[in-house]
């Protein structure tokens, strides 16, 4: 089980932006996936996330941005 840190989420919803852009003020839809569990963590006050609390769309994406493998470790 892989664990990742809120500042691994952060750096992967940074780049995420830089690659899609944004339309006016809305977060393209793979930095709103990430956006999401960046969310939880923070109202939650924790510091990291298991792979087993996110969905495949998000270990992909993070995968993207250079963390993890999404093929080990993807849970649905």
């Amino acid at each position: 089980m892989a664990q990742f840190t809120i500042e691994q989420i952060e750096s992967a919803i940074n780049l995420m932006t830089r690659l899609e852009g944004t339309e006016g003020q809305k977060l393209g839809p793979k930095t709103r996936k990430l956006a999401d569990i960046y969310g939880t963590m923070i109202y939650q006050k924790v510091k990291t996330v298991s792979d087993s609390e996110m969905n495949s769309d998000q270990l992909e994406i993070l995968a993207a941005a250079g963390f993890g493998n999404p093929k080990a470790e993807a849970k649905q």
